[in-house]
């Protein structure tokens, strides 16, 4: 009986807790000012039919940009799952390694500078990332063009760094703060001031916010069960 009203009390802080998100991503994707919930679903789904009014994009979206980057991070992190799978089946590494104390750190640390190179190449190429594309993101250089692969490279790196601390959770939390009040005080990142890079964004339609929505809810309740799994050993 005890067992059964834990689980119960579980689902339903769970279930909770994807509702305050779901609206919290409503609320920073779409392109409104500060209205009810009501008005601004209203605004989603009038613009689906082709009601709504073609008012100009904001060019200063911190949340648009964080939710975008979340969306890439994680396909990264799954990716560079994969990859540790494959190397620890294959036997290339050790698996009380993957194991040990401060793993967890490491991988954080390990796969976002590993994203770099792999965001660098896309914004080269396709001039975005499948976060950035899924919500109407683009990066390009002064002159309007894709960025090459060096100037891609300097620019993830200084993201890496400056806007995610390496890795390290405790110091992102800082180094997002400073990025968001830079760039909502003056219109640009301290990485795209410096590279004269320029990220445009175009509105978002509501398939693509509710996409958007499932992948970050998804990606979250992975995080949750994944802390409840590192707990329950």
């Amino acid at each position: 009986m005890r067992a059964d009203g834990t689980i119960l009390e579980a689902n339903s802080s769970l279930f909770v807790s994807a509702a305050f998100m779901f609206k919290i991503v409503i609320l920073t994707l779409v392109e409104t000012n500060p209205v009810s919930l009501q008005k601004t679903v209203g605004t989603i789904f009038s613009a689906y039919s082709g009601q709504a009014e073609q008012a100009q994009v904001s060019q200063i979206r911190p949340w648009v940009r964080y939710w975008a980057r979340f969306i890439d991070m994680w396909i990264g992190a799954l990716l560079f799952t994969a990859l540790m799978i494959i190397t620890v089946f294959l036997g290339l590494v050790d698996r009380s390694f993957v194991n040990a104390k401060g793993s967890t750190l490491l991988f954080a640390i390990g796969f976002s500078f590993a994203w770099s190179f792999l965001e660098a190449d896309l914004l080269c190429t396709w001039g975005t990332t499948p976060g950035k594309w899924l919500l109407k993101t683009t990066v390009r250089d002064s002159s309007g063009q894709k960025l090459k692969f060096v100037n891609a490279l300097d620019r993830s790196f200084s993201v890496w760094i400056r806007g995610l601390g390496i890795g390290i959770t405790f110091v992102a939390i800082f180094t997002l703060i400073i990025a968001y009040r830079k760039l909502t005080r003056d219109g640009k990142t301290s990485w795209d001031e410096y590279g004269r890079y320029v990220v445009s964004h175009e509105r978002i339609g509501p398939l693509r916010v509710v996409l958007a929505v499932l992948l970050i809810l998804c990606f979250c309740s992975l995080f949750a069960f994944g802390v409840a799994g590192e707990y329950s050993r």
